[in-house]
């Protein structure tokens, strides 16, 4: 995935691309929160952001546990 280009096309911020950034170093496995960030406030912000990021299709959750969309990892120039 071209971070860089989806940060450009939906306005990410800061928060929303180092998310993407350790779901892509952990590619194709489910992560939990707590295995990014071991600080409770770092954990809400987390949740926070990521939630929007499943609606934009980025990331897909199972349970308790996200990972990048199969289908993101596949695309280029930042297209979903």
């Amino acid at each position: 995935m071209d971070i860089y280009n989806v940060a450009l096309k939906d306005k990410l911020n800061l928060f929303e691309i180092s998310i993407l950034v350790q779901l892509e170093k952990n590619k194709n496995h489910f992560i939990r929160i707590e295995e990014i960030s071991d600080d409770i406030l770092t954990q809400n912000y987390i949740r926070k952001y990521i939630y929007g990021l499943v609606k934009k299709g980025y990331v897909m959750k199972h349970f308790s546990k996200y990972r990048i969309n199969d289908f993101t990892l596949t695309c280029t120039n930042g297209q979903t």
